[in-house]
């Protein structure tokens, strides 16, 4: 019985962690806003709201156009918004144009890339 007791006080304990540890995890994904046509945290920038994310989060752009160059290396839901009879969100190009970025899933160097034959976005 002494046994039975200690076996299930563990087990206790592990179901309490496990609860602690996935209660942890979903407070870290959340829904960012972009724009101000839902409440919620909210950027001006799309590029800023994807800086601020969790992985697993959901970032909502407002309707509008956005001229900026947007870099994503986790793990993200980006969905527009549409809100009444306003129209979609739009990215654009920046006044300065786009950058020249390389994969960031690569960690070959660019040069050593283009000398095997590999072609960088113009």
């Amino acid at each position: 019985m002494v046994g039975r007791i200690k076996l299930l006080r563990r087990y206790s304990i592990f179901a309490a962690g496990l609860f602690m540890f996935s209660l942890g995890q979903i407070a870290h994904a959340s829904t960012l806003v972009v724009g101000t046509c839902k409440p919620g945290t909210s950027f001006s920038k799309i590029q800023l709201a994807v800086n601020a994310a969790s992985p697993g989060s959901t970032i909502d752009v407002c309707p509008g156009t956005y001229p900026e160059q947007v870099t994503i290396a986790e793990s993200l839901t980006l969905q527009g918004v549409v809100s009444a009879n306003s129209a979609r969100p739009v990215i654009t190009v920046p006044a300065g144009g786009f950058k020249v970025v390389t994969n960031v899933f690569d960690t070959t160097p660019v040069a050593r890339r283009l000398s095997s034959g590999g072609i960088l976005p113009a």
